[in-house]
This record gives C-alpha cells, sequence and structure tokens, in this order.
C-alpha cells in the first residue's frame, strides 16, 4: 500500500472493493462500480482518497479525529509542496466543509457506511503516486514520518507544530491572518515557555535564536534580527487592532525564514542532535557568549 506517514493511499478501485464487500456481506447484494459511484460518493471525478486508523470509542468521536487528522494532512501537504515553491499540483477538496464524512471500519467488521468526499483529483499523468515520488526525491516525506511518528521528543512536537502553522498559513488568502500565523510557527518553534504573551524581551530572544541558527556570518544574522524585529511590529500592529493591509514581501520573508530554521533543526548535523527547547536555547546563549 503507498502512504505518507500514518495515512494510507487509497485509489478509487480499491475503496469500490471495499464498498462492494460490505454490502455484499451486509445485505447479500453486489453492487457495480456505477452503483456504488452514485450511492456511495459526492464527486465521481476523484482517483485518490486517504485512509486513516483511528482508535475510538464510538463513530461520532472517530470522525471528528478524522476530521481533524485530515485537516493536517491538508496543512502537512501545503507546506511540503510550497516549500518546494509549488502549491499542491493536484486538487485537494475543501477538508474543512461539515459534509466531509467516513468509512468506518471496527476490527472485522464494517459498523456504518455514509457518503464519502474525496480528496484528491489527478489527471492521467499526474497522480497521488507521482507526487509522493517527487516529495522522496526533495526530502519532503520526511515531514508525515515525523508528524505519524509516536513519543516525539519536544523538538520534534515543536518542528510538527510549527509547520502545522506554516501549512495553515499558506492555505490562508488573507495577508494579515497569514503573517499572524507564520509568526505562530516561529513562536511555537523558538519560544521556551509556550503560552506567554510576547513582549519586547521575548521578540528579542525570538530574533536572535532564529539569527544564530539560519544566518550564516555576522552581517547576516544582523540582518535576520532586523527583519524579523520589522516583522514583529506588523505582529504586534495586527494583535491590537490593526487593519492595515500587510505587504506580501513580509509574509515571503518569513516564509523563507520558517524554511530555512525547519531545514536546519531537521537535517543540519549543527543542530538536528537536539531534543527540546531547552537544549536548542543553552547552545544559541553559549553561541551569542561567544560572539
Amino acid at each position: 500500500k503507498t502512504s505518507l506517514g500514518k495515512y494510507l493511499i487509497v485509489p478509487k478501485n480499491e475503496l469500490f472493493e471495499l464498498v462492494r464487500e460490505y454490502d455484499t456481506l451486509l445485505n447479500g447484494v453486489t453492487l457495480t462500480d456505477e452503483q456504488i459511484n452514485v450511492f456511495a460518493f459526492e464527486e465521481a471525478d476523484a482517483n485518490t482518497y486517504i485512509g486513516i486508523e483511528i482508535e475510538s470509542f464510538d463513530d461520532k468521536h472517530a470522525c471528528d479525529i478524522a476530521r481533524m487528522e485530515l485537516l493536517n494532512f491538508e496543512k502537512l501537504m501545503y507546506f511540503s509542496c510550497l516549500r518546494n515553491g509549488n502549491r499542491p499540483p493536484i486538487r485537494i477538496f475543501n477538508l474543512v466543509n461539515s459534509s466531509t464524512s467516513f468509512l468506518i471500519l471496527e476490527k472485522d467488521n464494517w459498523s456504518r457506511r455514509s457518503s464519502l468526499n474525496p480528496l484528491f483529483v489527478g489527471t492521467a499523468n499526474y497522480t497521488i503516486e507521482t507526487l509522493i515520488k517527487e516529495m522522496e526525491d526533495n526530502q519532503s516525506k520526511f515531514i508525515f514520518d515525523l508528524y505519524s511518528k509516536q513519543n516525539r521528543n519536544d523538538l520534534e512536537s515543536r518542528i510538527i507544530n510549527a509547520i502545522l502553522w506554516m501549512g495553515q498559513a499558506n492555505i490562508e488568502e488573507n495577508s494579515n491572518v497569514k503573517l499572524l500565523e507564520y509568526c505562530f510557527a516561529l513562536e511555537s518553534l523558538l519560544q521556551i515557555r509556550q503560552g506567554e504573551t510576547i513582549s519586547p524581551s521575548i521578540t528579542y530572544q525570538i530574533t536572535r535564536a532564529c539569527a544564530i541558527i539560519i544566518g550564516e556570518n555576522f552581517t547576516d544574522r544582523n540582518k535576520i534580527i532586523e527583519n524579523l524585529q520589522s516583522i514583529y511590529r506588523l505582529r504586534s500592529a495586527l494583535a491590537h487592532g490593526s487593519s492595515k493591509t500587510i505587504d506580501t514581501y513580509y509574509n515571503d520573508l518569513i516564509w523563507q525564514y520558517l524554511i530555512k530554521l525547519v531545514y536546519s533543526l531537521t537535517y543540519s548535523k549543527d543542530w538536528n542532535q537536539l531534543k527540546s527547547a531547552q537544549e536548542l536555547w543553552n547552545k544559541v546563549e553559549s553561541i551569542m557568549l561567544l560572539g
């Protein structure tokens, strides 16, 4: 089976077989593809669906968890594709739509069947499998593996939270909201005590930590600090009710910094052995003391 982390990629023909098996077992009737398509699916042109295993005490709770997981899938996909300069090249259906519903399998028995909204529409030459192969080649697939990892350490969890905020920001069309969500991503990575009000001292810490991790030299680090201070002045204005539209330049800038930050913490031998935000800050402070 093709998968992205915990998400199973299910071709339409295989899903049809599951539905057909359900009806045969439950009703003793073997449905045709055409009957299944009309009866069970709202979008006939989709060719790929997502499956995920969920442990839950009832169907409603399972559907709530599944809906959250599908929203996160969309965010992860938008991060993965946009980090390489492209929007997802296949159509992802709007997962926020409350009509999204699921087939639920309890052990060996179908417990309930409801209408399914498909998640992907590809083309004859570009399928989800094509996209996954590209993601493996450009090292994006690791994001889904990390998201699906059991017992992530503190820093790994922060990386995933940042990626989800970045994915959400990439989906967001309002440039002001987008900037705030990018800032939330940066804070989820570098703010030691999560949830504290962003004071000038915390802004100072975050901007310098980011500069030390991704800056190539003294001049580069100072430029990063200067740019992030400008961004955080905009963040403060928005938090205090400003409705002035943010220039896309600042969203593009913080996006590039976040990409470098995630890459450094994931791949760079100087940073990827750290397991917690405290360890990260200890290293940042030691570098700051050395000048």
